[in-house]
């Protein structure tokens, strides 16, 4: 996912999740992050609020949704779960997120800056 190959990330997350019913909650968040990359904001959408469903302190799975909800116009949604992201961590940077996620293209973050920016969050 992080070397630009979203679509084949898919099914290997999705085996892992097949395969343990008790998986991590993070595969969701994983799962969320290769759908974004393909722009299929809805379904990511849906994983992301099902990750922070089983881990409500996730600020990274909120950064995210954010963007989905700015990609899909719903902006007032966006602004609502960036209000609970810097509750659960009020020292949030979407600088230091840029620079920490292992992202070979740059511009697979970008689309995160993106989907902010059309919520009016950046």
């Amino acid at each position: 996912m992080y070397a630009g190959e979203s679509a084949r990330a898919l099914e290997p997350f999705a085996m892992a999740m097949r395969l343990d019913p008790h998986y991590l909650d993070i595969l969701l968040h994983f799962m969320a992050q290769a759908n974004f990359s393909l722009g299929k904001y809805e379904i990511a959408a849906q994983q992301l609020r099902d990750r922070i469903a089983r881990n409500p302190q996730t600020d990274a799975s909120r950064m995210l949704l954010a963007s989905c909800y700015g990609h899909l116009g719903r902006a007032e949604d966006a602004r609502a779960i960036w209000a609970e992201l810097l509750k659960v961590n009020p020292d949030f940077s979407l600088t230091q997120r840029a620079r920490v996620l292992p992202y070979k293209n740059p511009d697979d973050f970008q689309r995160i800056r993106e989907g902010l920016t059309k919520a009016g969050l950046s």
